[in-house]
This record gives C-alpha cells, structure tokens and sequence, in this order.
C-alpha cells in the first residue's frame, strides 16, 4: 500500500468513525475540494470513494427497525451527506481538474 493509499484509508476510517459532524465535514470537505490544487483533486475524490463504499456497507447492516438516532450516528449517515453535494463536487472536478473526469466517474 502506497503512503496515499494508507492515508486514504486512515483518513475514511477516522471520518466513518464519528458520524456526529458528518454534515459539516462533508461541506468542509466540499470547501476544501474548491480550494485544492489540481494535484490534490483526485486525492480529495479517493477519500469520499472510500467513505462511501463503507458506508454503504454499513448502510446494509443496519437493521429495518433501527431508530432515527442509530441511522444518524451510523456510518451510513455519509452516503446521504455526500450525496447531498457530489453534483457539486463533480462540477468542481469538471471545471478545475477535466483530465480526471473519467477517473472520478468510474470511482465515485
């Protein structure tokens, strides 16, 4: 595993792992993809790739019967705040970034 990958992967990790502030992380992170250089577009992109196949994860897991409280404090609460601004994420990478178009495509 390369040093990004890892960083990836503790990155994701520590964001699934309190869920409280996932609205605001998710808006910061939007902020920070707005602000980022090209280089690290693709990086920014990885990282909600890998919250969002966990949290999907963990969004099957959940049982029918689960509380509000439990699905918002579960993992699974970052699907539905990042799919509250990929639209937006992806025109960002359309428009700062358009040669990693097709690589986000296929990964988010």
């Amino acid at each position: 595993m390369t040093v990004m990958q890892s960083a990836i992967v503790r990155l994701s990790s520590a964001l699934l792992a309190d869920s409280q502030y996932s609205k605001e992380v998710s808006e910061l992170w939007l902020a920070a993809l707005y602000a980022a250089g090209r280089d690290r577009i693709l990086p920014l992109m990885y990282v909600v790739n890998d919250v969002l196949a966990k949290a999907a994860v963990a969004k099957k897991q959940l049982s029918a019967d689960a509380t509000d409280d439990e699905r918002n404090t579960s993992p699974a609460v970052w699907v539905q705040r990042f799919d509250d601004i990929l639209d937006d994420a992806m025109d960002i990478v359309a428009f700062r970034s358009p040669e990693n178009v097709s690589k986000v495509t296929k990964i988010v």
